[in-house]
């Protein structure tokens, strides 16, 4: 199978960095805030996780 959509290499991390914000500053990119932030560091309760969701 042959790719449409060519794959490129980025130099450094600096790079990626730079173009991770320049897409994110012409709206190319939207974030949106992680609900429960504070509590990632605690284990998961025993209650099954619904996968459907």
């Amino acid at each position: 199978m042959r790719r449409i959509k060519t794959q490129t290499v980025l130099p450094s991390a600096e790079t990626a960095a730079l173009l991770f914000w320049a897409l994110l500053a012409s709206g190319q990119i939207t974030m949106r805030k992680v609900d429960g932030w504070n509590t990632l560091a605690d284990k998961p309760s025993a209650q099954p996780i619904d996968l459907a969701a």
